[in-house]
């Protein structure tokens, strides 16, 4: 899983046929072909500057040779940093509605397992 940047196998060949249809020849994604990823990771980028300025700043730090094009290697580490982000997004969200429902530690507890022997897709 480690050299697969964390993935399992199911991930990497979901990822793999995502990155075909994006690719020239299975083999790297020029930059300029990038715009309809970013749209679906960053839906309204085309309106958001924020958005336009985080999907420029994870396509740079993704191309690690500076090649101004992603092979399936750095595709991998854009898929993971696109994650470890959107999943920090998700923390401070969380983090916000507890702290607006003035409700104590314990009660949050008695409701995530309450929630969790419910949640199927867990």
């Amino acid at each position: 899983i480690r050299q697969n940047k964390c993935f399992t196998d199911l991930e990497v060949r979901k990822y793999r046929e995502r990155f075909n249809r994006q690719s020239v020849g299975g083999q790297c994604i020029q930059k300029f072909q990038l715009a309809s990823l970013m749209e679906e990771l960053y839906p309204g980028i085309k309106q958001r500057k924020d958005l336009h300025d985080r999907a420029r700043a994870l396509i740079q730090a993704s191309d690690a040779n500076g090649d101004n094009m992603i092979d399936f290697d750095e595709f991998l580490t854009m898929m993971q940093m696109f994650r470890y982000e959107k999943r920090l997004e998700e923390i401070q969200k969380e983090r916000e509605v507890m702290a607006k429902s003035n409700f104590t530690p314990q009660e949050r507890l008695d409701f995530r397992k309450i929630f969790d022997m419910f949640d199927y897709d867990a």
